[in-house]
């Protein structure tokens, strides 16, 4: 993560042209980072984990069983629909100066990320 971090915040920034800017809708767009989402491991597994820690594995009624599974769609839902609408204008409004500070903060981010997990690493062996 430290080395994606360095990458990412010494990377050129470039503004995206008007042909790579998409003409799909939201809806679209909302549908794709969806499925996406729904089909990446990792989040799979956190939900398997959130689901033990929380014992949720023990429920028995099909109505408890309904409300978890539809108290999980419907705050994905809702979460998702605001990220997608913060960053709806991003592709059109996008400067070199914003793309920059947006390659900036995020290198400076997984690399503080990264180096926290390896000083946390460290103090776990010691």
């Amino acid at each position: 993560m430290i080395g994606f971090g360095v990458k990412i915040f010494f990377s050129k920034s470039s503004v995206p042209s008007n042909k790579a800017i998409s003409k799909k809708n939201f809806v679209s767009d909302f549908f794709s980072i969806v499925f996406l989402t729904l089909i990446n491991p990792p989040v799979i597994l956190a939900f398997l984990a959130i689901f033990t820690g929380l014992g949720l594995y023990r429920v028995t009624s099909l109505l408890e069983q309904f409300s978890i599974i539809l108290g999980i769609l419907l705050g994905s839902i809702f979460s998702w629909a605001i990220i997608c609408l913060c960053f709806a204008g991003y592709k059109k409004n996008a400067t070199r100066k914003i793309m920059s500070w947006i390659n900036l903060s995020a290198g400076v981010f997984l690399a503080g990320f990264g180096f926290a997990a390896c000083i946390s690493a460290i103090l776990l062996v010691a």
